[in-house]
């Protein structure tokens, strides 16, 4: 096994082609063939322990993206260590000969004080520019975490949806502009939801009006007709609703999964605290915080939800997949969810 993927990375030769010109052949002699199948994992093996040339900062790695984060107290004194640890993190990458991309590097502080919000990182004698937003798998974070930049950048993505959506109203019947809505519109809805999902209701409120928008087109009627029992009519979930059945799903996953025992750890219930019977003897304690940001993360509002669900209603079958276990969950709920036997919604 190890001669096989010894040949395939060692002794290859590539050209350049163009126009029906070739280049000269020339040996690589670093690195892995591009467009392979076995590329990409190989590369992931190459960096997997970059993770271990720093304690301070923590890494998120996708593909040939990475991520570092640190906090601290102090600015002055976590920008100093930032640019230390920086350091080692260059030394590995030069020892294992790659190259990192400064113009392609950022830096963001996410502070809740009121303070200078100007950071100076310094790598290899070249100041990382700072950006208050930055695109991250997708999604547009921003410093102030309120979603703002996201959420108007997928509003305007919509919003050219809904234009030919409008423009095939009364082109397509009503069960093809649904799926137009569930293929084009939907994804952007769904996507990250349980992030982005927590941001004010004034920020939200875009979102929240195209949507309608969009449903009172499929359902092809007046632009002020009461939206709620077209929501119920095309099986659809609104907005808000939908943020409530993805902390309940990641709730589900923290219970029931593996993948997130982090959060389970921090999962107590009132029985834990106290012997004695209550009517919340088996409700599982909200996380404190005077945070607003907080009470309205995922994790609180999941808790928050779950508490209320009958818990003997919730399906869990050991002889089953956990991934079947988790759809039909996800169906029962939504179910409830639609016909506002679960949470009143008045959105």
């Amino acid at each position: 096994m190890l001669d096989l993927l010894k040949d395939f990375v060692c002794n290859r030769n590539y050209f350049v082609s163009t126009n029906g010109l070739k280049s000269a052949t020339k040996t690589l002699n670093i690195g892995v063939p591009q467009g392979s199948t076995l590329g990409p994992l190989l590369f992931l093996l190459y960096i997997n322990d970059m993770c271990n040339c720093s304690t301070l900062l923590e890494f998120t790695q996708f593909a040939d993206d990475t991520t570092l984060t640190a906090s601290g107290p102090h600015l002055n004194e976590l920008t100093q260590s930032i640019e230390s640890e920086l350091n080692k993190v260059l030394d590995w990458l030069i020892a294992n000969k790659l190259i990192i991309n400064l113009t392609k590097t950022h830096s963001m502080l996410f502070s809740n004080k009121r303070c200078d919000r100007k950071i100076s990182i310094r790598v290899n004698n070249t100041v990382l520019e700072q950006k208050s937003e930055c695109k991250f798998l997708g999604i547009i974070v921003d410093d102030q975490l309120n979603w703002k930049a996201h959420i108007n950048y997928i509003s305007s993505k919509i919003s050219k949806t809904i234009a030919i959506l409008r423009l095939l109203k009364y082109t397509f019947p009503k069960h093809i502009l649904r799926t137009l809505y569930m293929s084009l519109i939907y994804p952007y809805f769904v996507y990250c939801n349980v992030i982005w999902g927590a941001a004010d209701k004034t920020i939200v409120e875009p979102l929240i009006i195209l949507q309608k928008k969009a449903i009172r087109i499929i359902s092809r009627v007046y632009y002020t007709e009461h939206t709620a029992p077209l929501f119920i009519s095309l099986n659809l979930l609104k907005l808000s609703q939908l943020y409530d059945i993805n902390c309940l799903l990641f709730i589900y996953r923290c219970l029931y999964s593996n993948k997130l025992n982090s959060y389970k750890d921090k999962m107590f219930r009132n029985s834990d605290f106290h012997n004695y019977n209550t009517r919340n003897n088996s409700d599982y304690r909200l996380p404190g915080s005077r945070l607003k940001k907080i009470r309205q993360s995922y994790f609180y509002k999941g808790t928050e939800l779950w508490n209320k669900i009958n818990q003997t209603e919730i399906p869990y079958k050991p002889n089953q997949s956990f991934k079947s276990n988790l759809a039909y969950f996800k169906r029962s709920i939504k179910k409830k969810i639609i016909s506002n036997l679960l949470f009143n919604d008045t959105n």
